[in-house]
């Protein structure tokens, strides 16, 4: 495991994987530099999956040779589009899934500083919801 607050993804890549680096990196922040970041850590063959977007504005400046030479293959991801959400309300909908049992904790808005740090953890947490009551 890699604790990216006290040490560089891309040195600790290089030293676990004998300077190959990783077959696969899903960049979750909404950063430009998290996605660059994700590109460096990439090995030969490699796919980078972005799985937020940038923020408004932001723009990713990539140089073409480094993805071509090394084969690197980028891939977006959104949890959904409208044909899929729509089926996930049906389902809903006929019982076949129960959206209650999706949300692991709640909390009220008092308690939002705790509810992030759980999220963050990703331990016991599948979907956290504050209240607002």
């Amino acid at each position: 495991m890699i604790d990216v607050s006290r040490e560089s993804i891309i040195g600790s890549l290089k030293r676990l994987t004998g300077g190959a680096m990783a077959d696969l990196v899903i960049v979750g922040p909404n950063s430009v530099d998290a996605m660059k970041e994700g590109l460096s850590a990439a090995g030969n063959g490699g796919t980078v999956l972005l799985f937020t977007p940038a923020k408004p504005g932001e723009k990713l400046l990539i140089d073409p040779n480094n993805l071509y030479f090394k084969d690197i293959n980028i891939v977006t991801s959104y949890s959904c589009g409208p044909v899929e959400t729509r089926e996930a309300l049906r389902l809903i909908e006929q019982g076949v899934v129960s959206a209650e049992k999706l949300v692991t904790h709640r909390f009220p808005i008092e308690k939002t500083g705790e509810a992030f740090r759980l999220t963050a953890e990703a331990r016991d947490s599948l979907k956290v919801v504050i209240m607002f009551e």
